[in-house]
């Protein structure tokens, strides 16, 4: 009997580590109770590639919820739209609530989709907010330079298996 090898195991499957984004990511956490200040945005890390994103996603603490906002902004970018009026003066977040859904799955499809740069134009979509309101409600914001309509539609339809409610743009000014 000729002894058949399992396609899976012989695949010749990248390393992660090698699979870049086109975009570095810092990662961000700030305490619901401190201000709203450059100094209370702790980075935790940078992401650059599928396996610091699988590294992150895997292993964000639940305990976080409820008392923390999560931000994942392209490199160079602190989450103070102030710092960077020159980038975001026409800009704001699309904002959307997801209910009934673990705030983790929400916050990975959104992150996989902006990443993933399938979905959301590269020049517009600069950065993450997702706010753990509780284990089964979360809020998602995409900071975007410009307002235009077709963020929205692709963020409902991003996140729609989730019961999102529809987008909202709020401007930074």
């Amino acid at each position: 009997m000729i002894a058949q090898r399992d396609p899976i195991t012989t695949m010749d499957l990248p390393d992660p580590a090698t699979l870049e984004f086109h975009r570095t990511w810092k990662v961000y956490l700030k305490s619901n109770s401190d201000e709203w200040i450059k100094k209370n945005f702790k980075q935790v890390m940078n992401i650059s590639n599928v396996k610091d994103m699988w590294g992150f996603l895997n292993n964000v603490p639940s305990a976080i919820t409820g008392q923390y906002n999560i931000f994942m902004m392209e490199n160079g970018l602190a989450p103070l739209w102030e710092n960077h009026k020159d980038l975001f003066e026409n800009g704001g977040c699309w904002s959307t609530i997801i209910r009934g859904n673990p705030w983790k799955e929400a916050m990975n499809e959104i992150f996989m989709a902006m990443v993933g740069e399938l979905h959301f134009d590269e020049d517009n979509v600069r950065g993450l907010c997702v706010v753990p309101v509780s284990f089964q409600h979360c809020i998602v914001k995409l900071w975007v330079r410009r307002p235009g309509q077709s963020v929205a539609k692709k963020l409902e339809s991003v996140m729609k298996h989730l019961g999102c409610c529809a987008p909202r743009f709020k401007p930074f000014a």
